[in-house]
């Protein structure tokens, strides 16, 4: 079984969820998932005893502003925007600027976002 680790690209994550809370957005309820890195090896010893973790740990890296912003609208329904919604526009515009201004304030510097998973096995015997 693989799952990545609780904050894998947090920093991205968080910057959408700043700008839909300026207008009232929030993630709904189920949309963050509880069965992570951190949780999952427990889960599985508990019902298989003796399980394998191999951990990955990585990062994307955008050196021009363009996939960043993609990449954040690919976050939004994770964050409450839904399609439909009266924000997306303003909220994609905010994120835009967020981004260009990052990129414009540290030339030659790669956007970077960690991120990881782990990979957990188990034997049934």
């Amino acid at each position: 079984m693989s799952v990545n680790h609780p904050a894998t690209c947090a920093r991205t994550r968080q910057l959408v969820l700043d700008r839909a809370a300026e207008r009232g957005l929030a993630p709904a309820v189920g949309m963050v998932n509880d069965v992570n890195s951190t949780t999952l090896p427990k889960m599985l010893s508990v019902v298989f005893g003796e399980v394998h973790i191999r951990q990955c740990d990585n990062a994307l890296l955008f050196d021009t502003p363009e996939p960043v912003i993609r990449f954040a609208e690919a976050l939004f329904s994770f964050c409450g925007i839904d399609a439909a919604s009266p924000h997306r526009s303003a909220i994609l515009d905010a994120v835009t600027t967020d981004i260009h201004d990052w990129f414009t304030a540290h030339p030659g510097q790669c956007w970077r976002d960690p991120k990881g998973y782990i990979v957990a096995t188990a034997t049934v015997r």
